[in-house]
């Protein structure tokens, strides 16, 4: 980016040819000879939390040969600090929500078999393991072996048994998803919602 030395106009390169098509030499971040037109070197603009702070481009000052383009932060205040907070609580519910789906779709251990198996628990695993739990017959099941995907039989005590491991698995997954959203719902502060993860 250049700026005009007298009117603080800013432009590309390009835009700079195309306005002054005399203009033969690449750019070189140098002033533009026989111009009025300056190089803007551009610092790496400062890491700062969007819902805590704002960041602001400073007008670009004369250094030497060369303008540079600084940045501040300045802290958020005032409705624009609660729109910030109202926004980040958002993300927040958002994030612990998604993160329990996912855990919930993730799968459980069951050693109704004898030993440990891991079952899927995706809303259709969970609707066929109600559906296979019905039958009061033995039944054959998928299940996972040493993360191999097998179809055991399973007897009507072990498939009570597995869909009692899946409910245990998916209470405590929703245990903490509810304790967590009433810890986010109960924060005052932007620091409060940083310490909640799941």
């Amino acid at each position: 980016m250049y700026i005009n030395d007298t009117t603080k106009e800013q432009r590309t390169w390009k835009q700079l040819q195309t306005a002054l098509p005399n203009l033969s030499l690449p750019p070189d971040k140098t002033p533009v000879i026989g111009t009025e037109w300056f190089y803007i070197s551009k610092v790496t603009p400062p890491v700062f939390n969007e819902y805590t702070d704002k960041q602001v481009e400073v007008e670009p000052t004369k250094v030497g040969e060369i303008y540079s383009q600084t940045y501040t932060v300045y802290p958020l205040v005032g409705s624009e600090a609660s729109k910030a907070f109202d926004r980040f609580l958002l993300t927040k519910i958002s994030d612990i929500k998604q993160a329990a789906r996912l855990e919930r779709d993730a799968g459980f251990t069951s050693s109704a078999l004898g030993t440990p198996h891991e079952y899927g628990s995706t809303l259709e695993d969970r609707i066929n393991l109600i559906g296979a739990n019905q039958g009061g017959q033995p039944t054959n099941y998928n299940a996972k072996e040493a993360g191999v995907r097998v179809r055991k039989v399973h007897t009507q005590a072990q498939m009570n048994k597995v869909l009692a491991d899946g409910f245990t698995a998916l209470q405590v997954i929703n245990d903490k998803e509810a304790t967590l959203l009433a810890t986010v719902e109960a924060a005052t502060t932007v620091a409060d919602l940083t310490l909640i993860s799941w």
